[in-house]
């Protein structure tokens, strides 16, 4: 449990295949909060990669400057990618739409609760 709210996740890993599949149900009850998944990664990249609208756009992995650290979060479909030259990783999922990556953490917004738009 978070506060007043509830979590249920089931993790799968189906027998040949290089995908986890996350299950998860949030009974929610709180107030002006954003719940985010973080995802640790062994991937070096300068850039990561969002899916919108018929392609994809690219952003820093880093936060040098004032721009990049006003792009904490991007809107993006149904994925984004971090990839090195032989290895990435993907996020995929089918309704939610804020990802972030900052060095080799890849964050989803899972929900948030604001008093006001």
């Amino acid at each position: 449990s978070l506060g007043n709210s509830t979590v249920e996740q089931v993790i799968s890993l189906t027998a040949g295949s290089a995908r986890v599949d996350f299950d998860t149900k949030i009974d929610w009850h709180e107030s002006r909060k954003l719940l985010k998944v973080e995802f640790p990664l062994e991937v070096n990249a300068d850039r990561a990669s969002f899916e919108v609208q018929y392609g994809h756009v690219s952003r820093n992995t880093h936060q040098n400057t004032l721009s990049d650290l006003a792009q904490f979060e991007s809107v993006a479909h149904k994925w984004a990618d971090l990839s090195e030259e032989n290895y990435g990783v993907a996020i995929l999922n089918d309704c939610k739409y804020g990802y972030g990556v900052v060095d080799n953490v890849m964050t989803l917004s899972l929900l948030r609760s604001s008093k006001a738009p």
